[in-house]
């Protein structure tokens, strides 16, 4: 349990996020928490977050209307950004969005375009993990057999 940061008291999981989001690149961040009933100082110094970015754009044919992407951080790829979604096509109506960011199909993960394009080929049913902003949500997809 985090009892401080920086020397301010901690007084629920929202007011430490919102103490976290006023840190600055660079800063050092003084932690004070409580584990098996000993008090701990832990220091970490905040970074820049991993950048992104995605590459292989390419159509979706289960997805018409979609374009991707493979989103790699540090040169690997992590998951699959939606780089364009045309207002009106199958993908928009199904939900996806310009911007979503879709981490597993059926439960499995995909880390590139052409690992969603691959588990995307079952017939029947698929569940696309999708991230947009900070919520996660299914985007089901019901496909002719």
């Amino acid at each position: 349990m985090v009892i401080s940061l920086n020397g301010r008291a901690v007084r629920s999981s929202s007011d430490l996020r919102n103490q976290i989001g006023l840190a600055a690149v660079g800063d050092t961040e003084e932690f004070k928490v409580l584990r098996n009933g000993k008090e701990l100082v832990l220091r970490i110094k905040v970074e820049n977050p991993k950048t992104a970015k995605a590459r292989d754009f390419e159509p979706v044919p289960e997805l018409i209307g979609a374009s991707v992407g493979t989103l790699e951080s540090g040169g690997k790829p992590e998951a699959v950004a939606v780089v364009e979604v045309a207002e009106g096509s199958p993908a928009y109506a199904h939900g996806l969005r310009a911007g979503d960011v879709i981490v597993a199909v059926n439960r499995k993960k995909v880390r590139s375009s052409a690992e969603l394009i691959a588990a995307l080929k079952v017939p029947g049913r698929v569940v696309l993990s999708v991230v947009r902003g900070e919520q996660v949500f299914g985007l089901m997809l019901r496909k002719k057999e």
